[in-house]
């Protein structure tokens, strides 16, 4: 079956994402790109125009949808406790699925002075989560259901376990392990 225009298109942003994210932007060339995403490489330029481009592309276009899962999540719960379980359960299964796109977003946010354009794409995107997280908390303060601490820092940290056990560990996690750390992640908001 032949594959359309979109779905070509789509396989080189997956391609490019995987390359970018395993190699880097500097090593990874658009002829490579095109190699393993079984196209031409006029086919790429075409779609991309040229590699910044495509890695703008690479971090723009799966942001909206990794942001709106990463949102959902109530900030004046019924239930504090059963909601942080739930959303961290939920912030460590996408993170898992999503470790390429992530180390995608670390290799441009470590050079943001080279990376500008998505550089503020993701650094937009962790400050939308980190604000909701830090509202989630401010609110259970207010009600007693999550210890006194400083609401920011504590959604920092929490969005920094998350980063980083999928950016510093190579091995892919089963459900029971995920659902480990997310249970010891709770631990992070102090509920009462």
């Amino acid at each position: 079956m032949k594959k359309t225009i979109e779905e070509k298109r789509q396989n080189v942003l997956e391609v490019a994402t995987k390359l970018f994210a395993e190699k880097g932007y500097e090593a990874t060339t658009m002829a490579e790109i095109a190699k393993f995403a079984n196209v031409g490489f006029g086919t790429v330029a075409t779609y991309f125009e040229n590699k910044e481009n495509l890695l703008l592309k690479c971090v723009e276009e799966p942001m909206t949808d990794f942001l709106e899962k990463a949102l959902s999540f109530k900030t004046q719960p019924n239930d504090y406790k059963e909601e942080i379980n739930q959303m961290t359960l939920h912030h460590f299964k996408l993170f898992s699925e999503k470790r390429l796109y992530l180390l995608l977003l670390i290799h441009v946010t470590s050079q943001w002075e080279k990376y500008m354009k998505p550089y503020l794409i993701a650094n937009k995107a962790a400050r939308e989560l980190s604000d909701k997280i830090e509202l989630l908390i401010q609110n259970g303060q207010r009600e007693g259901k999550i210890a006194e601490a400083n609401p920011n820092i504590l959604a920092i940290s929490y969005v920094s376990v998350l980063l980083g056990l999928f950016l510093s560990n190579t091995d892919q996690f089963s459900e029971n392990v995920i659902k480990l750390y997310a249970e010891n992640a709770t631990r992070l908001f102090g509920l009462q």
